[in-house]
């Protein structure tokens, strides 16, 4: 059994794209290269593959679902997307105290 890439902790908006104009708002619970855990409201319409974008980076990565519950499903990425960045300096957990 293959180790799961390393996951990152955010809480960041995001869009389902379907192929047409629009899409579904969610937000992207943590992420990693291989995918993402999506907070959608109802997911279970929502179709096994799909474009998902970054509204802070601007950056989309195709991606299909693995799993899906009430509250959110799990994807994985499909294409050699460049999201999440590998500059991107992991969040450090202080709790308690404002960090500097």
């Amino acid at each position: 059994m293959k180790p799961r890439p390393p996951r990152q902790s955010v809480n960041r908006p995001a869009v389902l794209s379907f192929g047409g104009s629009g899409g579904l708002s969610c937000r992207v619970h943590n992420v990693s290269r291989g995918g993402a855990r999506l907070w959608v409201w109802g997911p279970s319409w929502v179709p096994y593959a799909f474009d998902l974008l970054d509204v802070f980076s601007g950056i989309t990565r195709k991606a299909k679902v693995v799993w899906r519950q009430p509250e959110g499903m799990g994807v994985r990425f499909v294409d050699q997307g460049a999201w999440p960045p590998e500059h991107l300096p992991r969040a450090l957990c202080q709790f308690g105290r404002r960090q500097r």
